[in-house]
Parts: C-alpha cells; structure tokens; sequence
C-alpha cells in the first residue's frame, strides 16, 4: 500500500511539472486544479480563544463564552495571499476576529478598515488574506458576513416604474404588476387623472389614500370596492375628504394602503407625479413623468 500511494504521488508529481492543470476524478481538467468530488477541509469547534495557524480552515464556536480569534501575522514574506477562514458563531456570545497583535488591520467595507470585527451569534463569516504585507494597510479582507433572518421576518418585494413624458401611451406604459395586482396612471397629460387598480383574483378591496396638492382637498379618504378580476378601478371612496385624482402640474402627492381580503395580500403605492417643470435658479427642467412605487408588505 505504501508503495501503490507513493507511486500515485509520483505520477501526479510528475504530472504537474509538464501540465499546467491537475484534475481529481476527471481525465480533462480545464483549470488549474478540477475536483469532480467532495473534499475535506480543516475543521475544529472552539470554545476558547483560538490563534489561527496554516491547519485551520472551518471554525465553529460554540458555548457561553466570549471567544477572541486571532488572525495569523499577514506581514511575513509570501504572506498567503489567498487563504480563507470561515467562522460560524453557535455559541451565546459575541465572537471577535482580530488582526495580529491587535493591530494588523481588516478592511470590513471600501473605506472602512478595523483592527478588529464582532461576529454576532448565530452569524458567519469570511475572511480572506490579501496580497499586502505592510502593517500600516489592510491585510485581511472581510469578503462575506450572513446574519440569520427569524422565520417570521421576510423580504420586502416591490416594483418601481417611471414614464415620461406623459401622453397618449401612460396609461399602458406606466402599469406595474405585482403580486395579485396591477397599477396605473390613466392620465394622457399633466391634467388632473386617476391612480387605478386592477386584481387578477376577484377580491373584496379597502383602501386608505392619502393625497395633497393645490389640485382638490387633501388629506385622506377610505373605501371599500367588490372588485372582479382583470378590471380597473379608481380609488373608491365612502369616508373623507381627499379627492381620488392626483395631479401631475400642480405636483400632487399621494400614496395609499391596498388591502386584498380574499387573497390576504397588503400593498403600499405611492405616486410621484410632476408636470413639466421649468429651469430656476441653476436647476435644470424637468419633463412631466410619473413614478409608481408598489411594495407588497405581507
């Protein structure tokens, strides 16, 4: 056996002096280095604090402690430019990771550089040694940072659509569609028109608008609309005093809460909308456009 191992590491020895690429379960390697596999890396749980060294690879901290890992010296001849640490933190407590002696450096963010960095528990991190040996710049790179999301935390979706300049085609070309639902500004100019919405599931709608401007009343307005699918609707209203249009030449604003009962979905719109504005005072004009902004909260 010993014989059998010490020749294959003869020939892949001797492979490598005439082929610039190695490959590990395939014939044709088309990198440097091709695993068709799974492979082994180093791996340790620690509780204490811990000093780096060439062994390391894939750290786990785990307890009620707080632990301090160090980071080998980055300032040596062929400093190991490219060597990665991954650190997970499943212990009770803050973990840090810092540079040698306490003072070599991290750079965490492209301006921001540190001698030291908190790993939260629960969360993971990468680092990665650069190419620089010279104490007095960064030597590490934080290349990854995840913190864990709670199962009840999710992420906002939302779509963001602008048309200018306002005219014959904004009500087909300023439609978003997310969700369950669709929306649009159904004026062709700058005059006073509707922000309109359209369900693509037949639903009891609630809405509360809110809208100011010189264009009608302000505040807000609340309604209710038996809304059937694939058809549009103007923001009904029952109680308030906010008119439903909104009006690009007098810069209106307005942004409203959608609530879809029968497909539980909530929706936040707003409407940034402005007629043709002229140049003032070293501001450059602006054409008429609209913007629709649509978040699906649930």
């Amino acid at each position: 056996m010993k014989i059998l191992v010490l020749s294959t590491l003869g020939i892949l020895l001797c492979s490598t002096n005439t082929k610039a690429q190695v490959g590990i379960n395939t014939p044709t390697p088309n990198s440097t280095l091709v695993v068709e596999g799974s492979y082994e890396g180093a791996y340790k749980n620690i509780t204490a604090n811990t000093n780096l060294t060439i062994q390391d690879q894939y750290l786990t901290v785990t307890g009620s402690s707080a632990v301090n890992i160090t980071l080998p010296d980055g300032t040596v001849t062929n400093s190991f430019s490219g060597r990665i640490y991954h650190v997970k933190n499943n212990s009770t407590q803050d973990v840090t990771l810092s540079g040698f002696g306490g003072t070599q450096l991290i750079r965490i963010t492209a301006a921001g550089n540190a001698p030291s960095y908190t790993i939260p528990s629960g969360s993971y991190a990468e680092i990665i040694k650069n190419e620089q040996s010279d104490a007095a710049v960064p030597l590490w790179e934080l290349s990854f940072f995840g913190i864990p999301t709670p199962p009840n935390i999710k992420a906002l979706t939302y779509i963001k659509k602008t048309v200018t300049p306002i005219d014959g085609s904004t009500p087909t070309n300023s439609t978003v569609n997310i969700g369950n639902i669709s929306l649009r500004f159904n004026g062709t100019s700058s005059n006073a028109a509707n922000i309109e919405y359209n369900v693509s599931v037949a639903n009891h709608v609630t809405i509360l608008y809110h809208k100011a401007g010189s264009g009608g009343a302000s505040l807000e307005e609340w309604g209710r609309q038996a809304s059937l699918a694939n058809t549009w609707y103007s923001f009904t209203g029952e109680n308030g005093n906010a008119t439903r249009d909104i009006n690009p030449n007098n810069r209106d604003i307005g942004y409203a809460l959608i609530i879809l009962h029968n497909t539980k979905e909530v929706y936040r719109v707003t409407a940034n909308v402005n007629g043709d504005i002229s140049s003032s005072g070293g501001v450059p004009s602006v054409a008429s456009s609209v913007t629709l902004f649509v978040e699906k909260l649930d």
